[in-house]
């Protein structure tokens, strides 16, 4: 059984309680390469994931980071980003999803104190929020008390995400 709507399937059952909605806003994207010094010295970087591996509203732009809403309704949005370079003098550590309509901190920390052997971190964190039509989100990392020398890591383990739950 589905809807259709103007010959799109916007609902299908596909077996007993099981619904697909091959339209619902979706994107998940991850870091292709490796971004060299993007932070570390208090800069607030964008997080701009350029592989998209599903895009299913067409909401996501890997040229800037930027997802823009196509419809009013709660979203989930998530990050895992890795970072690499850190030392033991920097003191701020802060991931943040930036909406039309709030910041969500996803994580931050004081002291960093990396193991001397990888000088990595990997942080994860998730938000709901409710998006107007047209209302943006975007992710933003920052590292201070240091210098400009964290870099963030591709290959699957910086990635971002989202999706409308209704």
């Amino acid at each position: 059984m589905s809807k259709n709507n103007n010959s799109t399937n916007t609902a299908i059952i596909v077996s007993q309680n099981q619904v697909r909605r091959p339209l619902q806003c979706t994107f998940f994207a991850q870091l292709n390469a490796n971004l060299g010094n993007v932070t570390g010295d208090g800069t607030v970087y964008t997080v701009i994931c350029d592989n998209v591996v599903v895009d299913q509203s067409a909401s996501y732009n890997n040229t800037n980071g930027v997802f823009t809403a196509p419809v009013a309704g709660n979203y989930l949005f998530g990050a895992s980003i890795n970072t690499q370079g850190l030392t033991p003098g920097m003191s701020v550590y802060c991931l943040k999803c930036m909406t039309t309509a709030r910041e969500y901190r996803l994580v931050e920390m004081g002291a960093i104190t990396p193991s001397s052997a990888s000088q990595t971190l990997q942080i994860a964190g998730c938000i709901f929020a409710r998006m107007n039509a047209n209302d943006t989100a975007f992710f933003t990392i920052q590292v201070a008390g240091g210098s400009k020398v964290v870099s963030l890591q591709p290959n699957g383990i910086s990635f971002i995400y989202g999706y409308l739950l209704d």
